[in-house]
């Protein structure tokens, strides 16, 4: 493992953005990445037809194409502000192909288990179609399997008690199986938002939205421009570094108020007035949906029975169907034990649940300006630690 050709073989855990980019960056510095992807196609979450994916058909990003853009491969001029999720796969599969990374990723190929080696490096093994499994040893282990794969489903009492249907919006493709039905969503995330939005767009369909804490709604535009571009600029990172909290908190509120209201004010649930408290979530048609009576908003839910929901207010609602948007759990089934919660080295967590693998100097790492890399390329890494 010491060999100046084994310390530069790099296993990568995942073929989505981030497991694409890293294999693109490790190239660049003369490193030989390995990306294993278990489904037979990369792009990660964006591999619709995969069976780790939780995309749903007419599913787009939340974020502009602006910010989504990897540096050197912009985007094409025709393709709109948000992206599809079937243009936003086309576009990964284009990136790799433009920069020769299908050669050195492994379809079909899943990581059973990562473990240490007692030279130093990490073991890694894998098997083909389930199949023939194998063993390699690599210096280096990135981990870009994301997160978005063992939903979270919380025990409401009365949970066995209920008749009608469970899901997660992982499972969610699209409303048509949920017409002349009465559907609660529990959760405001993002995906809680979008899926009751969707299911709105059915007439047919009684959309009861709850969450046990209301936050604040921004749209994906507002005055032409792009949540994203608006909202999270360097500025406002830099000013939230110097100025109090509660100052920052009252800015923000403030700018959000102004462009998009507060949720009550279309009929929906109140957040609290510290919006660092109550948080933000998307969603550009929700609100509007509120006002319009197409999705009853509801506080969280205190216990469901054979066919119906109490709420924390003391009200209930007839339902047939349950979609809960309650996000997911951490889940690296591949780490062997020994390595797998340890708070501190070898697994150390980055911006976007990303991971690396170290075990003892050398270590990988990239770095911006003295900053962890966090798996989305701005620029391209040029100093690697090795």
């Amino acid at each position: 493992m010491h060999n100046t050709r084994n310390n530069r073989r790099v296993a990568i855990i995942g073929g989505g953005p981030a497991g694409l980019v890293a294999a693109k960056s490790l190239l660049e510095e003369d490193f030989q990445p390995t990306v294993f992807e278990q489904s037979s196609n990369i792009g990660g979450q964006w591999n619709a037809p995969a069976p780790h994916s939780g995309v749903w058909k007419t599913m787009r990003a939340n974020t502009s194409k602006v910010t989504m853009c990897f540096s050197g491969f912009p985007f094409e001029e025709k393709l709109p502000m948000f992206l599809t999720n079937q243009q936003a796969h086309a576009y990964l599969l284009k990136y790799a192909e433009r920069f020769d990374l299908n050669e050195r990723v492994r379809l079909n190929s899943r990581v059973e288990m990562v473990s240490r080696v007692n030279d130093g490096g990490w073991l890694v093994e894998s098997t083909i179609h389930g199949e023939h499994r194998k063993a390699e040893a690599f210096s280096h282990v990135i981990v870009a399997s994301g997160r978005f794969n063992k939903p979270r489903i919380p025990r409401v009492k009365g949970f066995e008690r209920f008749r009608g249907t469970i899901s997660h919006t992982f499972d969610y493709r699209d409303n048509e199986e949920f017409k002349d039905r009465r559907v609660l969503v529990i959760g405001n995330s993002i995906s809680g938002l979008e899926v009751a939005s969707e299911l709105a767009t059915d007439p047919t369909v009684t959309v009861i939205s709850s969450c046990r804490k209301p936050r604040y709604i921004i749209t994906k535009i507002f005055g032409g421009v792009p949540s994203d571009c608006a909202h999270f600029t360097r500025f406002g990172v830099m000013l939230n570094r110097v100025i109090p909290p509660e100052k920052a908190a009252q800015g923000l509120k403030e700018m959000i108020l102004k462009q998009c209201g507060s949720p009550e004010q279309y009929g929906g649930l109140k957040p609290a007035d510290n919006i660092f408290e109550a948080n933000i979530s998307m969603s550009q048609y929700y609100l509007a949906q509120v006002a319009e009576g197409k999705i009853l908003p509801k506080k969280g839910v205190l216990e469901l029975t054979e066919d119906t929901a109490v709420f924390e207010d003391g009200t209930s609602e007839r339902i047939d169907a349950i979609v809960f948007a309650t996000g997911y759990e951490m889940n690296l089934p591949f780490l062997a034990k020994d390595i797998r919660f340890i708070p501190a080295c070898p697994i150390l967590p980055l911006s976007g649940f990303m991971f690396r693998l170290v075990r003892t100097s050398p270590c990988l790492s990239f770095r911006r300006d003295g900053s962890l890399w966090s798996g989305v390329e701005s620029s391209r890494c040029r100093r690697v630690k090795r």
